[in-house]
């Protein structure tokens, strides 16, 4: 640790972790307030002083030992840091912030950038979020194919572009939706019991969605699916007069967000934690009544025979017109078959350079689809 001392009305004064603002004192009165309320301790971070020179790279032991310590795993803001370790690990972190590379643009943020994210970090207060966006990457799951055998799944070929120079973002889309935006089916299969998801979904922040580029695909993402704990492909299916699944597979990505906070309004199952030996977790019971009906189980081995992935697919400057498009396949999970795809667009307008993906817009941005979302997998 970096030895550190601020000169507060001209007398020198040591610095204590976290406790950076002589002025500030913790009475025992004020300790269930101080749980309550961050602003206390926010007066001591916000008034650290810290020490003023260029940036310069972080060197391999030093990386080394502040990933052992778990600092970056909680963004630099870890309990058992002190104030001078902080400008310490956001030099580590700006490191290894790979720099921005335009021909994965699509990869980054619209505003990525480690030298404004680190200059950024350095002037505000470490709780404040605003720097983030600075140091935003796209950050999907991966597909888990259960059938190693199985040769890989063959998406189709993008087609001729469709777009022309001097097109609006309206004319552009509209193009699209026209060109290439359907439901295909090539085989139908009947009497499906359940379905596996091959690609999890991520909850997205408020800050990715509204970005223009990290969402690899807007188009297909709902707050159902990615916060889904199986209730949503479960029950009856009022819409069609009939049942949905009797179970819903997926992967093992669960992120503690998706029970966690809800966790006195479900089943007990929801947070049990895998054995070591399981690879998939099932959802079912759930009737369309309460949410606790829905069971989690883990398994070694999935019963769903068909399942489903999606992607995102990119188009000529879509982006830059606030346009994304995306796919989504049900898939044969013994030979990777693609039984029927989705393919969509979604549009946003842009205001000062950020989109907005998700159902209702804030005030001033349009959202456009070419057709609405709905559950594609009961095709099957």
């Amino acid at each position: 640790m970096i030895e550190v001392a601020t000169v507060v009305n001209n007398s020198l004064t040591e610095q204590h972790p976290w406790n950076c603002c002589p002025k500030c004192r913790f009475r025992p009165g004020y300790l269930v307030f101080l749980l309550l309320v961050w602003s206390l301790p926010a007066c001591d971070r916000d008034t650290y002083t810290y020490p003023s020179h260029p940036y310069d790279p972080a060197t391999a032991d030093l990386i080394t030992k502040i990933r052992d310590k778990g600092w970056l795993d909680a963004n630099c803001l870890r309990a058992d840091m002190t104030a001078p370790d902080y400008p310490i690990c956001l030099r580590v972190k700006r490191t290894l912030m790979e720099p921005l590379d335009l021909s994965r643009r699509h990869e980054f943020g619209a505003f990525y950038d480690p030298k404004n994210y680190y200059d950024c970090r350095m002037e505000t207060s470490p709780r404040d979020t605003q720097c983030e966006i600075h140091a935003l990457r796209r950050n999907e799951p991966e597909p888990v194919w259960p059938n190693p055998d199985a040769p890989p799944i063959k998406w189709p070929e993008a087609p001729e572009s469709v777009y022309r120079s001097g097109m609006s973002s309206k004319e552009y889309f509209e193009a699209l939706c026209e060109a290439e935006a359907g439901k295909f089916i090539y085989r139908t299969v009947e009497n499906i019991e359940g379905v596996y998801q091959v690609r999890p979904r991520h909850t997205a922040t408020d800050v990715e969605l509204q970005d223009i580029y990290v969402l690899e695909n807007p188009y297909h993402y709902t707050l159902g699916e990615a916060d889904s704990r199986g209730a949503a492909y479960l029950g009856p299916d009022s819409k069609n007069g009939g049942n949905k699944y009797a179970f819903w597979e997926t992967s093992l990505y669960e992120p503690e967000s998706r029970w966690g906070s809800m966790k006195r309004f479900l089943h007990p199952s929801m947070g049990e934690r895998p054995s070591a030996d399981a690879r998939y977790i099932r959802y079912h019971g759930y009737q369309g009544g309460n949410l606790r009906e829905t069971i989690k189980s883990y398994a070694t081995s999935l019963r769903s025979r068909y399942g489903y992935t999606w992607r995102g697919i990119d188009r000529e400057n879509d982006r830059e017109l606030g346009i994304a498009g995306g796919e989504l396949a049900i898939v044969d999970l013994d030979t990777n078959e693609i039984l029927g795809l989705w393919r969509g667009f979604s549009r946003t307008s842009l205001k000062k350079n950020k989109a907005w993906w998700l159902g209702a817009a804030p005030e001033g941005v349009l959202i456009s689809v070419c057709e609405p979302v709905s559950d594609f997998t009961r095709l099957m």
